[in-house]
């Protein structure tokens, strides 16, 4: 879960797979995930429990994971103050965190929970602001968008690039043309197509 948060947060390209050291007594420095945990507690979007541990053998709860969320969308701890996680868990609701999610305060949450959670996210406002958090990190998504045409189907849309109908965007050599014809989201990095579900 730490390695999916960190991949959408401003520091996920930023993560140093040489790290000598760890935040917490239970993750060791040279483990695969110690420079996520490393990163995402460095950046405060967790902090581990109170004793001092990571434990990273345990799932995940459902409130656990709505705070690192909400976290990653700037929201302070102690904005909460003593409602954790039930401040935490209500802001995530109406910002739309937990949509498609049924889970409950307790619960312990599936990788499809949280990839849900993390993906509605992305739509979600930053705190304080009407910035969606997935333009904060520089990437722009269309939701219902139809794929009309690319050049090779229609010789009047320039090479290289697909005519949606939100507009003309470049697409890589990889672009998946039998999706032509099919409505879904389309998520841009500096107007070139990266996605399309």
């Amino acid at each position: 879960y730490v390695k999916m948060a960190v991949a959408l947060s401003e520091q996920r390209n930023s993560v140093s797979s040489m790290l000598k050291v760890s935040p917490f007594a239970d993750v060791s420095y040279n483990s695969w995930y110690a420079p996520y945990v490393f990163s995402a507690a460095s950046n405060k979007y967790l902090s581990g429990y109170i004793d001092g541990t990571f434990r990273p053998e345990n799932n995940i709860t459902y409130e656990e994971a709505i705070t690192v969320i909400m976290r990653l969308l700037g929201y302070k701890d102690d904005q909460f103050m003593y409602s954790w996680p039930y401040g935490q868990v209500s802001a995530a609701k109406s910002q739309g965190i937990s949509d498609g999610v049924n889970r409950n305060i307790g619960d312990l949450v599936t990788r499809g929970d949280v990839a849900a959670m993390l993906f509605n996210m992305l739509d979600a406002n930053v705190y304080g602001t009407t910035t969606k958090y997935i333009n904060k990190l520089g990437f722009t998504l269309y939701e219902d968008v139809i794929l009309i045409a690319t050049h090779s189907k229609d010789s009047a849309v320039q090479d290289g690039y697909i005519s949606t109908s939100e507009g003309t965007f470049a697409i890589k050599n990889d672009f998946d043309e039998t999706n032509v014809g099919c409505k879904g989201d389309l998520l841009l990095d500096n107007n070139t197509v990266i996605a399309f579900s």
